[in-house]
Parts: C-alpha cells; structure tokens; sequence
C-alpha cells in the first residue's frame, strides 16, 4: 500500500480524469462511431468552455488565497465569479474535457465512462468537500446552497 502522503496526493480528480481519459482513448477503436459533421471541432468547442471555467474558478481560488485541492481545509467560502452560478464549475469542467475526449475519439458507445467519472466525483470528492465547507461556514453554506446549484 502507498504511503499516505502519496496516496493523498494521487487521490485528486485530475488523477481520475486522467484514468478515464485512458480508458476512453483504449477503448476508442472498438466504440467508435463513424460520422460525417466536424467532431474535432465539437470537442474543442467542449475543452474551450472547459478552459474558461478551470481559468476562472483557479483565479477566485488565487484571488481568495484559499487551497484548490479538494482533501485540504479550505479558508473562505467562494461564492463570486463563476461560483455564482455552480458550486462545482471545475468538475464540470472535468467532465466536458472528458466528454470532448469521448467526441474527439467518436466513442459515443464509450459515455458511459462519464457516468461513472460523474459518480466518483459525486461521491469521493463533492460529498466530503460539501460536509467539510457546512461544518466550517453553516450559514453561508446553506444560504449558498439554496441559491446556487451543486452542477449547473
């Protein structure tokens, strides 16, 4: 078993997208569906989007002086920005650059893979980081939570 200090750091949802990129990439050649209109630019026209919400939730994180990584204490709760309108804008962000992935490769058969990235992230990251964010700021949080949804 890996130390703690490396499983932590290797327990992030990067690490995860990553995973899923693969599985994606290795099962292409046996899901692949062939069409005629422009994945390529689909998928990009899905990693920009993805770029711009990464880019904007990174610079509240910056702005607020406050950690990104989703196992550490946050100091503030962020909810300026792109956080006005999802509490999770980099997951989503995650799961447009994995659904890009899935268009690029013309893998439809493959989107299952996003419902199972989508229920580790719901599960092994969101449930914690929303339990810990209502146990330091309970009434921002839940005034947050009844104003802004968990996605979109």
């Amino acid at each position: 078993m890996a130390p703690k200090f490396i499983s932590r750091w290797l327990d992030i949802p990067p690490i995860w997208l990553l995973g899923h990129i693969v599985v994606v990439a290795w099962f292409a050649p046996f899901v692949s569906v062939d069409w005629d209109f422009a994945h390529e630019v689909i998928a990009c026209v899905f990693w920009g989007v993805a770029a711009v919400l990464i880019a904007t939730a990174a610079f509240e994180f910056f702005r607020f002086k406050t950690t990104v990584h989703p196992h550490n204490k946050p100091r503030f709760l962020i909810k300026t920005g792109v956080f006005r309108q999802s509490r999770n804008p980099i997951y989503l962000a995650d799961l447009l650059v994995l659904l890009g992935v899935v268009i690029w490769f013309k893998a439809l058969f493959a989107l299952p893979v996003l419902v199972v990235f989508f229920w580790i992230v719901q599960t092994r990251f969101i449930a914690c980081e929303e339990q810990r964010l209502s146990q330091l700021f309970p009434d921002d949080w839940r005034d947050y939570c009844e104003r802004v949804r968990r996605w979109v």
